[in-house]
Parts: C-alpha cells; sequence; structure tokens
C-alpha cells in the first residue's frame, strides 16, 4: 500500500511538474498572440492614393478625326468637334484640366510646373464663371487655347487627348476641385488671359496690349507667362 501510495505521489509530482513547465509557454504564446491581433496594422503615412489618370485617347481613328476637324474647319466654330465626339464623355472638370494640363505642359517650363499650373487653372475658371458654368464653351472656343487644341509641331494637342504625367495631374485636379467650389484668388477676376513664352520660338510677345495683372506672381514665373487682365470679357 505504500509503494503504491509512493508510486501515486511520484506520478502527481511528475505530472504537476510537466503542467508547470508548459503553462508559461503557452501564455506567453497566447500574450504574443493577443497582443498580435490587438495591434493596430500600420498605414503608411502621406497623401491618399493618387488620382487616377483619365482615359488617353491615342488610337489613329480618333486621332484623325481630331486632326481631320481641326484642319476642316480652321475658320469655324466647328473647328474642334473630333474633340467633343471623341470625348462626349468627358465631365466639365475633366475637360478643364485636361485643357490646364496641356497647357502647362505647353509652356515648356517643366520646373515652373507646381506654380504655373494653379495660375492656367484661375484663368480658365475665370472664363468659365463668366460663362455662368459653360465649362465646354471655355475650353472648345475656337484658337482661345491654341497651344493646346490647334494641331502644329509644337502643340500639345495629345497631352491634352492623353495625359500621362500621374502627378502633375493630380495637382490640377485638385486645383481645379479648388477653383470650382471657391475662387483662390490666384489673380485678378478679370484675368482671362495668358501669354506662354516659351512655348514657341515663333512667339515670344503677347499679340495683344491688354494689362498685365501680377498678382502673386514672381519673376520667376513671368519669365515663362504671364496672365492678363480684360474686363468686359464675355
Amino acid at each position: 500500500m505504500a509503494a503504491r501510495d509512493f508510486r501515486f505521489q511520484l506520478f502527481v509530482i511528475a505530472l504537476y511538474s510537466i503542467l508547470s513547465w508548459g503553462i508559461p509557454a503557452n501564455a506567453a504564446a497566447a500574450k504574443e498572440s493577443a497582443e498580435a491581433t490587438a495591434t493596430p496594422v500600420a498605414i503608411a503615412s502621406g497623401t491618399a492614393p493618387a488620382t487616377a489618370l483619365p482615359r488617353c485617347i491615342d488610337g489613329p481613328h480618333d486621332i484623325q478625326k481630331v486632326v481631320t476637324s481641326v484642319k476642316n474647319n480652321r475658320k469655324n466654330d466647328a473647328k474642334y468637334n473630333g474633340y467633343r465626339e471623341v470625348l462626349r464623355d468627358a465631365s466639365d472638370k475633366e475637360l478643364i484640366a485636361r485643357l490646364a494640363y496641356a497647357e502647362t505642359v505647353g509652356a515648356n517650363c517643366p520646373e515652373l510646373n507646381t506654380k504655373i499650373a494653379p495660375r492656367i487653372v484661375a484663368v480658365i475658371a475665370n472664363r468659365v464663371r463668366i460663362r455662368k458654368g459653360d465649362a465646354k464653351s471655355v475650353v472648345f472656343e475656337r484658337d482661345q487655347f491654341s497651344s493646346s487644341l490647334n494641331v502644329y509641331k509644337e502643340s500639345r494637342y495629345r497631352d491634352f487627348l492623353c495625359p500621362k504625367d500621374a502627378e502633375l495631374w493630380e495637382l490640377i485636379m485638385n486645383v481645379v476641385d479648388a477653383e470650382l467650389n471657391q475662387p483662390t484668388h490666384l489673380v485678378s477676376s478679370t484675368t482671362v488671359n495668358y501669354f506662354l513664352y516659351k512655348h514657341s520660338p515663333r512667339w515670344t510677345r503677347a499679340p495683344w496690349s491688354h494689362k498685365e495683372d501680377t498678382t502673386n506672381t514672381t519673376p520667376e514665373i513671368r519669365t515663362c507667362m504671364r496672365t492678363f487682365r480684360v474686363p468686359g470679357w464675355k
């Protein structure tokens, strides 16, 4: 009986030892697992995902439609009907952004893009406000934004149809949003013209005598583009 009791005591001691050894490991594992579950997933800092680029229109058929329309209607208001057709599903905001994008690229001052783009958007937005929100009448007004819509060697009509710089596109979309919601007053409310001095060596001076708007500009910006007031523009 004593031997049996002794063996039983040994069994109890051994079992206790096994359980004692196992508990800390399992508890630590459970604690580690719980902490891993409770720890928030790290989210990369920075801006929200970039605004997606718009549809790229570069198919031969669409390009030919645009080019033919421009060349066959040089002196009438059907000149940009090709653009209207291939971009028939584009929103007003997208059309404004496409135009501002192409105009910015056409300025040929890439180091100043972040300073020039907002001024270009502000001028276009002024025109849209004066036209009571009729963005298409502004974007597609004949020969008003020749550097982006006419077809010639230095023209950026391909950039208007197919923006490719995602960073510049996002910047412009954000500025367009801001300007359409509330004027930023980056330029005067009557400023509806600008001239791009480095767009082409063939045109080095503005073809008008309007008063320059120097609001929020700098000598650096003025070497590339200047904005002009045109009171009474309709």
